[in-house]
């Protein structure tokens, strides 16, 4: 096995590209594509290291089964395009934006393939073809905003792919709407947005994404933390929000003495981001937040305390 991987390496590093695509705005490396895995997913070779690359700024219905997400039909239908579209041993660059991995180790980019002799982005023509909505979930694409914005209205007025009426009953969901996907996630894009100017001007507040480690040291201390509950927990005596963080350790939100009131406004903020202001209890790889009431739970954190007058 070591030696065919090793073959493989060699093989696919001579058909590695010399020449860096003119649009690409960020840090970037040759690749060449080892498997296609679906519409958003591919294995690529990376400076002689194989990695899983999930693309960024779209997510294309599913092939793949998961508990999250369920299989659809034009799911099917969009990783039979990109495998058709994409192939092995293709020669490409991918494009990173300022987050290089996320929480399951897979590479963040953009990809870049020749295509009639010029380069063009996949993830981009995903979203032109409408085989994905541009994906703001995780924020806005910071190399790439106004493309993708553009793109998606392109394959709307078009009512190409997942935007065609006729393949409503395919898909996992509606995109469109108050209470549709494109509707929650660019609320959750606003909010990380925002918080990028309040994270320069109150470090105190605690991002659990990128300062999670920090919320162990705090036990019995009363911190204001930006996150957003991932899911819920009924089970048991009190209601429980399982928030974002570190994959593998826990970051719990729950009201202070099961507070019927502060469980409602938690309950009503599940999968968007908000400012949870409580006291933080650690037990083992355990870290709670302990919220005392629903005024505690802000969409734009509560003001700086005034300095307290000096005596004259």
């Amino acid at each position: 096995m070591a030696v065919m991987l090793a073959a493989l390496t060699v093989l696919l590093a001579t058909a590695l590209p010399s020449e860096r695509p003119a649009g690409i705005a960020g840090g970037s490396d040759p690749c060449v594509i080892v498997r296609i895995v679906d519409g958003d997913t591919a294995d690529v070779l990376i400076r002689g290291k194989q990695e899983r690359l999930r693309l960024l700024a779209i997510d294309t219905e599913e092939s793949w089964p998961s508990p999250q997400k369920p299989v659809t039909p034009f799911g099917l239908e969009t990783s039979k395009w990109a495998k058709g579209f994409l192939s092995a041993e293709e020669p490409c660059w991918v494009e990173y934006g300022s987050e290089k991995y996320d929480a399951f180790d897979r590479l963040l980019a953009y990809l870049w393939r020749r295509e009639g002799g010029e380069w063009k982005m996949y993830n981009l023509q995903a979203v032109e073809r409408g085989y994905s909505p541009y994906f703001t979930k995780y924020g806005y694409s910071e190399n790439h905003h106004a493309a993708f914005v553009a793109a998606e209205k392109r394959a709307q007025r078009a009512k190409k792919g997942i935007w065609d009426p006729g393949n409503a009953a395919d898909l996992r969901g509606k995109y469109l709407g108050p209470d549709g996907l494109r509707a929650w996630w660019d609320d959750r894009a606003e909010a990380l947005k925002t918080f990028e100017k309040v994270r320069a001007e109150r470090p105190e507040i605690i991002d659990t994404r990128t300062r999670y480690p920090e919320l162990k040291r705090r036990h019995g201390e009363t911190v204001t933390v930006f996150t957003a509950i991932r899911q819920a927990n009924d089970a048991g005596s009190q209601w429980i929000g399982k928030c974002e963080g570190k994959l593998h350790e826990s970051f719990e939100i729950l009201a202070e003495g099961g507070s019927a009131k502060t469980e409602d406004v938690l309950r009503g903020t599940v999968g968007r981001y908000r400012y949870f202001t409580g006291r933080v209890e650690v037990e083992g790889k355990k870290v709670r937040l302990h919220v005392a009431s629903p005024e505690d739970v802000r969409t734009a954190p509560a003001p700086k305390p005034s300095a307290a007058a000096k005596p004259k």
